[in-house]
């Protein structure tokens, strides 16, 4: 998972969770205007090293991003995990719209049996109360499954159970806060 917070006027910081066995991290940027494609903007190549941040960006503008985790074989890059994508405002928000601030869910734990499904509720707090979430190219909660050998999750948050084992459900906003949920599957 990753996150993009605005850090200043023309800040982003983006932060992501440590992949084992990666080397190092290659981060994407692009403003968030038409169907502008992310380009490398900078490297972790400490694979312990789950920060990242840019400056001299526009001020109140829209930011897409992504992380890709990468070893090395042969002397060449071979990404092995891919962030999902955020986007944020800089300096948190603009004239209507703003960033999330948190995310909330209506349960820390669940458990559902093989081929059975279960319903998890997410509310996204905002960042700047009185304004909207980012409108256009994301939904306001998005939800992702750790391993779906074990659970799969639907796009309302609905998780199926699909083999024995514990994972976790991330329900998560569209500049990438998040909260989990244990799922056991028995």
């Amino acid at each position: 998972m990753a996150k993009m917070t605005a850090s200043g006027k023309t800040a982003l910081n983006l932060s992501w969770n440590e992949i084992s066995g990666a080397e190092g991290y290659d981060v994407f940027l692009a403003e968030c205007v038409g169907n502008g494609q992310c380009k490398l903007a900078g490297t972790a190549k400490d694979g312990n090293s789950v920060n990242w941040s840019t400056d001299g960006l526009k001020t109140k503008h829209a930011y897409k991003a992504y992380v890709k985790a990468y070893v090395m074989k042969d002397g060449q890059k071979s990404y092995v995990k891919t962030s999902p994508t955020v986007h944020a405002y800089t300096k948190g928000f603009t004239k209507k719209y703003t960033n999330a601030k948190s995310v909330k869910l209506n349960k820390k734990k669940v458990s559902v049996k093989i081929g059975k499904t279960v319903k998890i509720k997410a509310k996204v707090k905002k960042l700047k109360s009185g304004k909207r979430l980012m409108p256009g190219h994301e939904l306001k909660v998005r939800y992702l499954s750790s391993d779906t050998k074990i659970a799969t999750v639907t796009s309302k948050g609905k998780i199926k159970g699909v083999s024995k084992g514990t994972c976790y459900v991330y329900a998560y906003a569209h500049n990438g806060v998040y909260k989990t949920v244990k799922v056991t599957v028995k």
